[in-house]
């Protein structure tokens, strides 16, 4: 899949056109899902997972916090996102976020991909502003902070002043060089 979606952003790229790609990365996304909003997205969209889900995510966890005593007081209880280890968390996390996408392909018009909390999206550079401020408008209310310093729009060299014009003030990472990593990828 990481390799199939980091394929399918170099070809959207290579679109004549295509002025720019914009990586959006979460700020700890799996962490700060709205479980809440999630449970309830999935009874509609996969109920054939919704009721193991709901068992497991609908009261809050009881993580341990390991300092070496085992003790009443060395637990938290985890009330947002997915709970790290859970076979079930990126089955979670990927249908709880559906309706972001879906928000997206409704008010926008870039071609976009996404893995996990990995988002991307290319096209002209006012398609790519108008997908950022709707993901970045929508995405909280789901618990999907955008992180703008781990966001990066990348555009052809003609079109770098104007990205630059275009995305001042957004805190987006923007340069004409590509970026060194997508999905992990070298």
């Amino acid at each position: 899949g990481v390799e199939a979606a980091a394929h399918a952003m170099r070809d959207i790229y290579d679109d004549a056109e295509t002025q720019g790609v914009l990586f959006v990365d979460a700020d700890n996304a799996f962490n700060n899902m709205n479980r809440k909003a999630a449970l309830h997205n999935i009874q509609q969209i996969c109920p054939v997972i919704s009721t193991y889900l709901i068992n497991m995510y609908s009261a809050p966890c009881k993580l341990f916090v390991a300092n070496g005593k085992t003790s009443p007081d060395n637990f938290i209880r985890s009330s947002e996102g997915t709970t790290q280890g859970d076979n079930s968390a990126s089955a979670f996390y990927s249908i709880g976020i559906l309706q972001i996408l879906f928000h997206l392909n409704d008010s926008c018009t870039c071609p976009q991909i996404w893995f996990a909390d990995d988002a991307g999206a290319g096209g002209k550079l006012s398609d790519l502003k108008k997908w950022w401020d709707e993901i970045t408008s929508v995405g909280p209310s789901y618990g999907y902070f955008p992180k703008p310093s781990k966001s990066w729009l990348i555009v052809k060299p003609a079109f770098i002043n104007e990205a630059k014009e275009i995305f001042s003030g957004q805190g987006v990472n923007v340069t004409g060089q590509g970026h060194e990593r997508y999905l992990g990828t070298p």
